[in-house]
């Protein structure tokens, strides 16, 4: 449970009341639809009365509706009102206040490079990410997936820490994101959210819910809009380097024909605009946490990357009475399209400038910017395309709320076609600007997964036993073709040496999980859990990376002091990690390399605790130990040994219909090295947050801030792409006014 959880019950006047028809048509809905009462709630944080506990929250870890401290697993538990109070935005503005989960924020490169990384459990490009997201019971396709959209119009998020791939598949080995959005209410509802920030940065939302037939059909509509000129400009002529244009609109429609039946179908469109391609140049690795301005990226052509992203799914529940059936299917659809500068530099105005003129490009290219002539380059750029296709299934059959054996089982199916293509480009200045290809690739793959996967549990006494399993049987396809209009295929070498045009693999994966908990009594419960973890394998440019395997140990203590004004819950791990994927960029052709990990030991520790010290004021904190060590004696990339928040939040009525509502968290980690064998160290680093302003009624204005002290640190391992260092940094600090409204 998180420290965030608790503050975030503050909000909720009691605990969330789940209908056991609603637990049983859905687990991944944990909430009936709202109230004519919870409609017209004002936008700011409610308060409990002196001396009342803290109300617990209904979470869904399990595919069913329990309380939070009553699951055997770490999770961190966030609620619609503490994502508005935190701030929280997007998966990096989570990860800050999630013990063990870091993100390193690639964007500098481009909007879908990242690594998130749960318990040193991290990710390569183009690979699988290690940590499930799924929306509403539909899983993510693609890394790219988990940086679209936004967080605008969530109900609650669920971070599980650890390998949860007995029920949620391969994509689990880590951990799960869950995403729960806000459902249709009963009644009309409206809110609203206007911002204006540093960097011209001007947002706003909307949605709208309500009975489009009284008890019958249920509809929401909500629209996300960004336009953000960013906060890194070039530092040689003041180009926006980094700006996001956002346009997104989601649409959901919930109908409950019947008593037993409920048909829920969502659809969202997500356009965005952002920079691409805009990486700090430093003169070699030990300049990694040099932030002289000199260092700062400089472009004379500010790259854009376009992303579209449509998703329609369907999901349909049935009450039996003692059993109930639940089946979700899906369709995404992705496209992205980018171009930037590969020069890394300002052509016009270098700071690396050759002693014999021009700049250094990818592919050992030279170009002179304004300066060419003749058949000399203006300027060396790189394009990337990706692009998904995907349908998924998951049906399941589960015991009803009220049964002594809790149990499921299900089968889930996926098939995601994938074009994927990276290519250089010279524009010589006797060639009229046109852009003639150097290097060009695309592979074309298909994945295609099938899974069965079932749960058991029952109480004796005061213990609780469960057992959960999977089996994964899993095939990749990749056909390389020398440009993304797909025109030539480029032949491979088989193992048996037999040139071929498409690679196979197969992989198959047993993943069990054990559990056993006690209830020492209603306030404290002590479990061990046993699970195995996989993740599967990826092509990246024609290499293939193999699936991974873990084995997790982990026992934990949840705790509730002082009639649950006080909740402090601790877990201890061990995993056994075998073939940890990585990645790096290199100057030449493919780019991009996959890098395996034989073996990893991960050893670590959990701390969380929330406490309301009176009605208005709660103070929270978590801290993180993480040792990750590669057999080799060094230590994984990007896990910091200790990591750890604070924060607090203070609510108190000033007059009548006036309340002062205050956030501010600090979240922290010690030095940590981005890349593998102990290279790239960055220095340990804080960042702060706020979020204070007044509810009036129906609406509140707020002054908010993101990393206010203006920390600055290296989000990634350097690449090497154009024979010196690429750096991708922080979002500088970011403030703003905020106005909310709610009727």
């Amino acid at each position: 449970m998180s420290l965030w959880t608790n503050v975030s019950v503050i909000a909720i006047a009691s605990t969330m009341a789940v209908p056991a028809v609603a637990a049983e048509r859905g687990a991944d809905q944990a909430q009936a639809p709202q109230s004519a009462q919870g409609a017209a709630q004002a936008p700011q944080a409610a308060t409990q009365p002196a001396g009342e506990g803290l109300a617990d929250i209904t979470v869904t870890a399990r595919r069913r509706s329990e309380s939070l401290q009553s699951v055997p697993d770490s999770i961190t538990a966030v609620t619609s009102t503490n994502i508005v109070n935190s701030g929280i935005k997007s998966i990096g503005d989570l990860a800050q206040i999630t013990p063990n989960l870091n993100f390193r924020d690639g964007s500098a490169f481009s909007a879908g490079f990242y690594d998130l990384r749960m318990r040193g459990i991290g990710q390569a490009q183009q690979g699988w990410p290690g940590v499930a997201y799924i929306v509403d019971g539909v899983p993510a396709d693609s890394p790219d997936a988990l940086t679209s959209g936004s967080l605008a119009d969530v109900e609650r998020i669920e971070v599980l820490r650890g390998p949860q791939s007995a029920l949620y598949g391969s994509g689990a080995i880590a951990g799960a994101i869950n995403i729960i959005t806000k459902r249709p209410t009963d009644v009309f509802h409206a809110e609203g959210r206007v911002y204006y920030g540093n960097g011209n940065d001007k947002q706003a939302s909307a949605a709208i819910s309500g009975a489009l037939v009284p008890g019958k059909i249920y509809g929401r509509l909500s629209a996300n809009y960004r336009d953000d000129d960013g906060r890194i400009n070039s530092a040689s002529n003041g180009l926006n380097l980094a700006p996001h244009h956002v346009k997104s609109i989601d649409g959901r429609l919930i109908f409950d024909p019947t008593e037993r039946l409920e048909i829920d179908l969502r659809a969202n469109y997500d356009w965005e605009q952002d920079g691409y391609a805009y990486q700090d140049r430093l003169p070699a690795d030990s300049f990694i946490t040099n932030y002289d301005p000199s260092f700062d990226a400089r472009r004379a052509y500010a790259g854009r990357q376009t992303r579209k992203f449509a998703h329609v799914s369907g999901k349909i529940s049935y009450d039996f009475g003692g059993a109930s059936l639940t089946s979700i299917t899906a369709y995404s659809h992705t496209r992205q399209y980018g171009l930037g500068d590969a020069c890394y530099d300002d052509l016009n105005n270098p700071r690396y400038p050759l002693a014999t003129g021009g700049v250094l490009c990818i592919s050992n290219l030279v170009a002179y910017g304004n300066a060419a002539t003749g058949a000399q380059n203006v300027d060396v750029f790189q394009r990337s395309v990706d692009n998904y296709d995907t349908v998924s299934q998951d049906v399941r059959l589960s015991s009803s709320a009220d049964s002594s054996i809790q149990w499921l089982i299900g089968g889930s199916g996926m098939r995601r076609r994938a074009l994927n293509g990276f290519g250089t480009f010279q524009q010589a200045a006797n060639n009229g600007g046109n852009l003639v290809p150097f290097s060009n690739r695309a592979d074309d793959k298909v994945d295609t997964w099938w899974g069965i996967y079932g749960q058991v549990g029952t109480k004796i006494g005061n213990f609780e036993l469960t057992a959960a399993a999977r089996y994964d049987n899993q095939k990749y396809t990749d056909t390389a073709y020398t440009d993304i209009n797909k025109q030539t295929v480029i032949l491979t070498t088989s193992p048996s040496g037999v040139l071929e045009a498409t690679q196979v693999q197969r992989a198959q994966a047993f993943q069990p999980k054990g559990q056993l908990s006690y209830h020492v009594n209603q306030d404290v419960m002590a479990y061990v859990t046993v699970s195995k973890g996989f993740r599967a394998g990826y092509f990246n440019s024609g290499t293939f990376g193999a699936p991974e395997h873990t084995v997790n140990y982990e026992g934990g203590l949840k705790t509730a002091w002082f009639n649950h004004s006080l909740i402090f819950n601790v877990a201890g791990f061990h995993i056994d990690y075998s073939n940890q994927q990585t990645s790096t960029v290199i100057n030449t052709p493919p780019y991009r390399v996959p890098i395996t990990i034989p073996e990893t030991k991960i050893n670590g520790v959990e701390l969380e605790a929330t406490w309301r010290v009176t009605h208005a004021f709660t103070l929270n904190g978590s801290l993180a130990y993480l040792h990750a060590q590669v057999s080799n004696d060094t230590v994984s990339p990007k896990s910091p040994r200790w990591s750890g928040s604070i924060g607090a939040q203070y609510t108190q009525a000033l007059a009548p219909d006036w309340t002062l509502n205050a956030h501010a968290d600090m979240s922290f980690h010690s030095p940590e090295y981005m890349f593998i064998n102990n290279a790239q160290l960055i220095n340990s680093n804080q960042f702060v947050n706020t979020r204070i302003g007044v509810d009036h009624g129906k609406w509140g204005l707020y002054f908010v801030g993101r990393n206010l002290t203006n920390a600055k640190e290296a989000m990634m391992q350097a690449g090497h792409p154009a024979g010196a260092t690429t750096r991708y940094q922080t979002d500088p600090r970011s403030y703003g006014f905020e106005l909310r409204l709610n009727y």
